[in-house]
């Protein structure tokens, strides 16, 4: 058994990961232009949830994006295995992010009304 010490200062990007055998911890920190939208895609067999630290985003799911959740600081979000989904950030965005399952950690969509 082994306690690992990541330092965020030591960190060469802006994303430190710390990954297990069917869970991932990661830890966010990056300015976004506003309004940025990722890419639409969902995470497989895994449970995500994440809790935000600084900043403000918004998780658009549903059939053609229709159910958008607003997050702050202080909110924790699940979302469930297969869930087609994307985040549109504001300015800077601070989170940390768990996930727990297996296979693939994330799969990108072209179509957000796709059911799996």
């Amino acid at each position: 058994m082994a306690v690992k010490r990541f330092r965020g200062a030591d960190q060469p990007t802006n994303r430190s990961i710390v990954e297990g055998h069917r869970f991932t911890v990661t830890v966010v920190r990056f300015d976004a232009g506003s309004g940025r939208a990722g890419q639409w895609h969902h995470h497989g067999e895994h449970h995500l949830v994440a809790y935000i630290v600084a900043g403000t985003m918004q998780v658009e799911s549903g059939p053609g994006g229709s159910v958008v959740s607003h997050l702050e600081p202080g909110d924790l979000v699940h979302i469930e295995p297969h869930t087609v989904h994307r985040e549109r950030y504001q300015g800077h965005i601070e989170l940390v992010g768990f996930s727990s399952g297996s296979g693939l950690g994330r799969v990108d969509v072209g179509m957000p009304d796709l059911v799996l």
